[in-house]
């Protein structure tokens, strides 16, 4: 794991700014979260890695909130400064679970994914290839890297629009990977209303994680007007999570997560057959 990860990407993502808060962000990162994570990865305490981040994790989620959005560096959406604390703790997460799996089948075939230093999938039989995500697992075979958990991870407000994105995504991992794993971690505040049921959002997201706060619990105070999102890290449910990983996936063989859906060699262009044509109708659509 690139422990540097978060105050590397803050670095750049700061560079410019003259904001005070900026040099504390820099180092919380290297007093604070970088000894963390080497500790968590020598002894795999959750609950330890967790409570010896939770100062930094409040500092940084009041001043992500203080409102009014784009008023400092951490807090300007765009530049995915703020979301790149949750990489970096599942990332370290993610990371634990490699070595335990590798332990569990006395392997060394599963092996970290973290954001964009990923090159993205691709399906070489289909032609597919797939965005850098935030972090997650991947299998190698034959020279060839093979998505097993896609985690996307999101801070704030998950509402259906956030949700469809992420679906989304999965529905077409899993048309070139049918058993790589699509895993969506969020905060507390999720919006999602119930005229969807559980069946179809389970076709595109495997696993989601609140990992924020208690169900249910709401938090705010005078200097943060978030009235949704709780900022404490819930170490039993990540907790949960990490063990039904775990479980669930070291008892699969190889070949389970190297699966590829092959698309026929004859198929004919898409966007091929609209130049050609002007227009495109799929072939069975009145049959």
């Amino acid at each position: 794991m690139d422990i540097e990860f978060l105050r590397n990407n803050w670095k750049l993502k700061g560079k410019n700014t003259q904001d005070s808060t900026f040099a504390k962000g820099l180092e919380f990162c290297e007093e604070v979260v970088e000894p963390a994570i080497r500790g968590f990865l020598e002894d795999h305490n959750l609950r330890r890695f967790l409570d010896s981040i939770r100062h930094f994790d409040k500092w940084a989620f009041l001043l992500n909130y203080q409102p009014p959005q784009k008023s400092n560096w951490l807090n300007t959406g765009q530049n995915k400064a703020y979301p790149y604390i949750t990489e970096t703790i599942w990332s370290a997460i993610f990371a634990v679970i490699c070595e335990k799996l590798n332990t569990a089948t006395g392997s060394d075939e599963f092996k970290l994914i973290q954001g964009h230093a990923m090159p993205n999938f691709r399906c070489k039989t289909c032609g597919d290839s797939f965005k850098a995500v935030d972090t997650g697992i991947y299998v190698e075979k034959d020279g060839i890297r093979y998505p097993v958990i896609y985690a996307e991870c999101k801070n704030g407000h998950a509402c259906k629009t956030c949700h469809e994105g992420i679906w989304g995504q999965g529905i077409r991992l899993k048309q070139s990977f049918p058993n790589a794993i699509q895993m969506f971690v969020t905060d507390n505040n999720i919006s999602i209303k119930d005229e969807l049921p559980e069946s179809y959002w389970n076709t595109g997201i495997d696993i989601e994680v609140q990992q924020r706060g208690l169900p249910g619990q709401k938090w705010k105070t005078k200097e943060v007007k978030e009235k949704g999102i709780h900022y404490e890290l819930n170490h039993a449910t990540i907790g949960i999570v990490m063990t039904e990983i775990i479980s669930g996936i070291q008892n699969k063989p190889l070949s389970h997560w190297t699966k590829q859906k092959v698309s026929s060699s004859e198929a004919s262009s898409f966007s091929g057959k609209i130049r050609s044509q002007g227009y495109y109708i799929k072939p069975t659509l009145f049959d």
